[in-house]
């Protein structure tokens, strides 16, 4: 399939009577673009639908071509596909727009702030990543940095002391558990509020690549394959990484109880079946893709 066919595929506007000189500005776009990230592979026809999709559907092609950042569309196209050297310049370019974020400099937060960057732009379920936006009008550093503005925000939101009796943290992993499940509601009963607070305690001592991890599965549904691609590690270290995570949280989770409760916590365990354990085990269980 030629790069000209490919291009009238997946752009929504009328190819202009010169289809010639369309297809010889695909090939210096390709050509641009190449040169600038010689050892990425991007497949030209893949590259050629990915730059049609963003083109405005009105004007001239070739003069519309000439306005875009090439070299950035091509960087995005191969992260999105997952190449691991785009990946490691995507990342790259991530750090540089956290650090710039206005919110906040601290190192903890600019780390932090690019972790949640590279999680929007890649591995939203349901809806494309953010990346998928980017439309190359612009440079991608600048097109970042903005991005990343609106999220070291809700960010900083989210870091906000929590007014009382008000659980940020607890609210937005509380999908964990099955509270009304007969066999948790049976825990709360012994262990009065105690189990609850326990739990919320165990998650807020999590360190931030847990929690991402946690928010990634329970919030946004990630699957193992998804949470793999993002940190370039194999789908088993995803697996390994959560049965470890399963087991800090139960046995915090059974540590905070004690302190809160003065329950004999096995014994109080124990008398449900280890429900506890069997309902992070219904968490953590996920359908890999």
């Amino acid at each position: 399939m030629s790069l000209l066919t490919t291009f009238c595929q997946h752009w929504r506007g009328t190819v202009p009577d010169d289809a010639n000189a369309l297809e010889r500005a695909l090939a210096a776009a390709l050509d641009t673009a190449h040169a600038a990230h010689p050892d990425l592979a991007v497949d030209p026809l893949r590259f050629v639908a990915h730059v049609a999709a963003r083109l405005p559907a009105e004007g001239d092609p070739v003069a519309s071509l000439a306005t875009l950042a090439l070299t950035d569309l091509y960087l995005a196209c191969a992260a999105l596909d997952r190449d691991g050297r785009a990946l490691t310049r995507l990342e790259q370019l991530c750090a540089e727009a956290a650090a710039m974020n206005p919110v906040d400099p601290s190192g903890p937060f600019r780390d932090e702030l690019k972790q949640e960057l590279m999680i929007a732009l890649l591995v939203r379920p349901g809806t494309a990543g953010k990346l998928e936006g980017y439309r190359g009008l612009g440079r991608l550093g600048g097109w970042l940095r903005a991005v990343a503005c609106g999220l070291a925000l809700n960010l900083r939101a989210r870091k906000q002391p929590a007014a009382p009796g008000d659980d940020h943290l607890g609210a937005e992993l509380d999908v964990l558990i099955d509270w009304e499940s007969p066999e948790v509601r049976l825990l709360q009963l012994q262990a009065g509020t105690g189990f609850k607070q326990a739990f919320h305690a165990a998650l807020a001592q999590l360190p931030p690549k847990e929690l991402n991890l946690l928010r990634l599965r329970c919030v946004d549904g990630v699957s193992d394959a998804g949470i793999a691609a993002l940190y370039r590690v194999h789908r088993v270290t995803v697996v390994r990484w959560f049965q470890d995570l399963k087991t800090a949280l139960l046995e915090r989770t059974r540590r905070e109880l004690a302190a809160r409760s003065g329950l004999d916590v096995d014994s109080l365990v124990r008398a449900v079946d280890g429900e506890l354990d069997a309902s992070l085990n219904r968490f953590f269980h996920v359908e890999s893709s």
